[in-house]
């Protein structure tokens, strides 16, 4: 070749054909630029690079699981979250100050006394149950028990023995009986202090010995189980005549329903000592008019007793106090006076809000010679308490206690 020949693309010896392809050779005008080939080399300083950053995010993991930052505030909530339209300070504000949590006012019980005292100025008593809605049945009966003076002496009854001696079968009729209150009348005081000895564990009674001896012969009697008294009074009715002799009535209260209920028990003048039907006629009034005062608020009403009459006592005293027989008189609306076929000279009465069935009268007194009067018998039923919806319950120094309108 030439010295002075320019050499041909592609030709000449290894050396100078590497030396044609380098970075170092001419191009040729137009030729595109070529990359010089990738080595493991040339990437060193990226790996280098990555690793330390690799490096470093391992040991800000590690920090932030050994150690987490510890929340100043609760989770969030609904309350929590800024209100619509609250811009950024407003929202910043709130999750940087936590709601403090609201404090329990504690409650401080009183006594039972306390609130026995701050119920009865709103006339309200403590009953030992929660008050129902549901009416109330119970056996009622009348007992002439035959007083102790008129089983001895010259004028003793005949066929009857001493009072004591029959006064076992007489509290055990009662119990047969199931009897939950009675009247007794001519209960004179060794019968009275007999009773309460033989049948105190079963039985309460108002006046009794209470109020002496001279006001023991007209006594009411309850079970204690079923009972409780709130109110025992007495009243002046004519008696031979016309003087007065002191009777009862009590307030009862039912111990597991809080039902009340008025209990008279009265022993009008027989004519033995004369005609005394004007003494009579004068009591009726004064009974009548007590059972329309105590019944006034709502209150049922019981009487029972020896009215010693028939047909003239269940007129005038039905017209006059409202009230009608467990036997079934009356007197209606029109002033008109309904009595049964057979009437006795005692008595079984309530007011209207009282209802009665199974009245009976049973001669089995008579047929022991436990006294010459039947003894009567019936279910009485008291309508659910007007007042229980406002009875209230309220926590003392001895559990839960309920209070409910007298």
């Amino acid at each position: 070749m030439a010295p002075d020949e320019p050499p041909r693309a592609g030709s000449g010896d290894a050396a100078t054909g590497d030396a044609a392809t380098g970075d170092d050779a001419p191009r040729r005008r137009g030729a595109p630029k070529r990359r010089a080939p990738r080595t493991a080399t040339a990437h060193l300083p990226q790996i280098a690079l990555i690793a330390v950053v690799l490096v470093v995010l391992a040991a800000v993991a590690v920090t932030a699981g050994g150690s987490p930052k510890q929340p100043t505030a609760g989770p969030a909530t609904a309350s929590d979250a800024p209100s619509e339209g609250a811009g950024p300070d407003d929202a910043a504000s709130t999750e940087a100050t936590p709601t403090p949590s609201a404090t329990i006012p504690e409650i401080v019980a009183l006594t039972p006394k306390q609130l026995d005292r701050r119920y009865r100025r709103k006339g309200m008593v403590r009953v030992d149950r929660p008050p129902t809605s549901k009416p109330l049945s119970f056996t009622v009966a009348t007992l002439n028990v035959l007083g102790a003076s008129h089983t001895k002496g010259r004028n003793k009854r005949k066929g009857f023995a001493g009072a004591m001696a029959r006064l076992p079968g007489q509290v055990q009729l009662l119990k047969n009986k199931d009897v939950s209150i009675a009247g007794l009348q001519e209960l004179q005081v060794p019968q009275a202090s007999g009773f309460e000895q033989q049948a105190g564990d079963v039985y309460d009674i108002y006046p009794g010995m209470r109020l002496g001896p001279r006001h023991t012969e007209n006594s009411i009697v309850w079970r204690k189980a079923d009972w409780v008294l709130v109110r025992g009074e007495v009243t002046d009715i004519p008696y031979f005549g016309g003087r007065p002799k002191k009777m009862p009535h009590v307030l009862l209260r039912h111990r597991t329903t809080g039902h009340q209920v008025w209990v008279g028990n009265y022993h009008n003048a027989a004519d033995v000592h004369g005609p005394a039907a004007r003494w009579r006629r004068a009591a009726e009034r004064i009974e009548a008019d007590l059972a329309r005062t105590l019944g006034a608020d709502g209150t049922p009403v019981l009487m029972t007793g020896d009215f010693n009459d028939h047909a003239p006592f269940a007129c005038n005293f039905t017209a006059l106090s409202g009230m009608h027989s467990a036997d079934g008189a009356r007197t209606d609306k029109a002033g008109r006076c309904r009595v049964p076929q057979r009437m006795y000279v005692d008595w079984i009465l309530g007011t209207t809000k009282v209802q009665f069935s199974e009245f009976t009268p049973d001669f089995v007194t008579r047929d022991k010679r436990l006294s010459d009067h039947p003894v009567f018998t019936t279910v009485a039923t008291l309508p659910a308490p007007v007042d229980a919806k406002r009875c209230r319950l309220e926590p003392s120094t001895e559990g839960s206690l309920w209070y409910c309108p007298k």
